[in-house]
């Protein structure tokens, strides 16, 4: 079928045609320009339907528009290819909350989504957010002193992992914030790695690759891995390329170079 970048890019044509007919009906206007006479509104539209491209959106970018527009991704999830690392670092998946024992303090992780913060009466601040994996999400409550120790994590999108007592009231499961932390270690520390092929990369993938990591400015600095056939090399990126590990970050990069792309730096 027509891809949604080709379908985007002709909206604004479609729409100005339709908007075109709708006046000429409500002037009672007939003729060849507006909407044709017998049999030659097939040779009109025709004419005036632009061909649509068959060129798509990366990866990235439309996981991006998916979600901007709907709420959700629907060609892919942004921890796809990233579930085993993220697993290696809690106790329970989001989407098995409701499996830990009432009351219990674990470690889980996912994207962060929608936040609310609140006033409290005592003049502090609460946030409630959802946390998704890509198998389900539930609903995160940080207090004051959560929420100030990790405001700069708690923005959408970003992957972080949650340390917090489950809470089943309401007959559904919650986590009570007590501590959040960035997935993977990632920190000023402890570097994102990207994982490249030496035989795929030219000057243009290169050029790509810098502008992912441009897209997501942040704090944690990027190392590159390149695989050769003597073994590997490890190049630590410049600093005006540290990156917020965002999965949109990690969706662009596995679209650019492939599952596995992404690993934990040490």
């Amino acid at each position: 079928g027509d891809t949604r970048r080709g379908m985007l890019e002709v909206l604004p044509l479609a729409m100005a045609e339709g908007d075109r007919r709708r006046k000429c009906e409500a002037i009672g206007q007939t003729d060849l320009f507006c909407m044709g006479g017998e049999g030659s509104e097939g040779a009109a539209d025709a004419a005036q339907h632009a061909p649509i491209s068959r060129q798509e959106f990366d990866r990235g970018k439309l996981l991006q528009l998916e979600k901007e527009a709907l709420g959700l991704w629907v060609s892919a999830h942004p921890l796809e290819g990233l579930r085993e690392q993220l697993h290696n670092e809690i106790d329970v998946p989001v989407s098995r909350l409701d499996e830990a024992a009432e009351a219990s303090y674990v470690w889980t992780g996912g994207i962060v989504g929608a936040l609310q913060r609140k006033p409290m009466k005592n003049g502090g601040t609460m946030v409630v957010f959802s946390l998704q994996d890509m198998d389900g999400g539930c609903e995160v409550f940080a207090f004051n002193d959560v929420y100030e120790a990790s405001r700069d994590l708690l923005v959408e999108d970003s992957v972080v992992k949650v340390r917090g007592r489950v809470d089943r009231r309401e007959d559904a499961t919650k986590l009570i914030a007590a501590e959040i932390k960035p997935f993977a270690g990632v920190s000023e520390w402890r570097p994102l790695e990207v994982v490249v092929n030496a035989e795929r990369v030219h000057a243009s993938l290169l050029d790509q690759l810098k502008e992912i990591l441009a897209e997501f400015p942040g704090t944690v600095p990027v190392v590159l891995t390149m695989i050769t056939g003597q073994g590997t090399a490890r190049l630590r990126v410049g600093d005006r390329f540290r990156v917020a590990p965002v999965g949109g970050l990690y969706a662009e990069l596995r679209a650019l170079l492939g599952e596995g792309c992404v690993q934990l730096g040490s």
